[in-house]
């Protein structure tokens, strides 16, 4: 396990400085908007959608940060009653479902990025492929750390 850990650990590493640099970007984009429209009486015509998309970017980027955690929104109320044997059972079939559903994103997501190529963002005029790509490659990273969390079954309550 000590070898997955450390993958699993550096993908973790690896999504958190992507997602700060990203965060900064959205930080320092809107800063220049916010100047340029007061100061220059002018407006940057990309910093919202360059935002926008970053924030699109994080939100995929950082759940996998979220779930190799173990911090994704849990309702727990009823689990926590039953015996640990059960809590086990239903844990793993969580984590075989996200998988499933992880799957199903990254199969139907990567066709829809060949669809939207040849598309361009109104203000950047860069491919939508572009913006589309962080849900599968999102999910991608969700999935290793659910793989990985599934196969460390140390996380399990009880």
């Amino acid at each position: 396990m000590h070898v997955l850990d450390k993958i699993s650990n550096g993908i973790n590493k690896i999504m958190e400085y992507i997602t700060i640099i990203m965060l900064a970007g959205i930080v320092v984009s809107l800063f220049a908007q916010v100047i340029f429209r007061f100061v220059f009486h002018t407006g940057l015509t990309w910093s919202e959608e360059l935002s926008r998309y970053l924030h699109m970017w994080i939100t995929f980027l950082g759940a996998s940060i979220i779930f190799k955690e173990g911090k994704h929104l849990n309702l727990t109320f009823f689990i926590d009653i039953l015996p640990t044997r059960f809590r086990k059972l239903i844990d793993i079939f969580n984590q075989l479902f996200l998988i499933f559903f992880l799957v199903l994103i990254i199969y139907h997501g990567i066709p829809l990025i060949n669809i939207v190529k040849t598309q361009l963002t109104p203000a950047m005029e860069i491919s939508t492929a572009w913006v589309y790509a962080s849900l599968p490659i999102g999910a991608f990273f969700m999935l290793v750390q659910v793989i990985f969390r599934l196969k460390d079954r140390r996380h399990i309550n009880g």
